[in-house]
């Protein structure tokens, strides 16, 4: 059976912290979780560059397709056992929304003032 993949950044102390949660909830090993920068490889496979996932989260499916940021995060919710009803609550209108700008100011943040080598949460 083919897993799907979580591309991370483990340098992050927020993102190391919130993977950690997941890989426990991960008892089946449904998802290949791998840091960025010790599988940068992995990444050029997906045609993504180490800048294109160090600006957002990515969740790639069993059948290859590519899942960014708040999207990304639903996939997990549905694939974990225990979270699928925050994948719903998550995806209603409103709240969607309301998620999608959450994360794009906390990634642009993350980015633009923290880094990988600065994030210490």
């Amino acid at each position: 059976m083919k897993k799907a993949i979580v591309f991370y950044d483990h340098k992050c102390g927020l993102c190391k912290k919130e993977i950690l949660f997941y890989k426990k909830k991960d008892t089946q090993q449904l998802i290949d979780w791998l840091d960025i920068h010790t599988h940068k490889d992995q990444l050029i496979k997906y045609d993504l560059s180490f800048d294109q996932a160090m600006k957002s989260f990515h969740f790639i499916s069993p059948n290859l397709i590519i899942y960014t940021g708040v999207n990304a995060f639903i996939q997990i919710y549905k694939t974990l056992p225990g979270l699928k009803v925050l994948a719903r609550i998550i995806s209603f209108p409103g709240i969607y929304h309301l998620s999608l700008l959450g994360y794009k100011l906390f990634a642009f943040l993350r980015y633009r003032f923290h880094g990988y080598h600065k994030c210490h949460i």
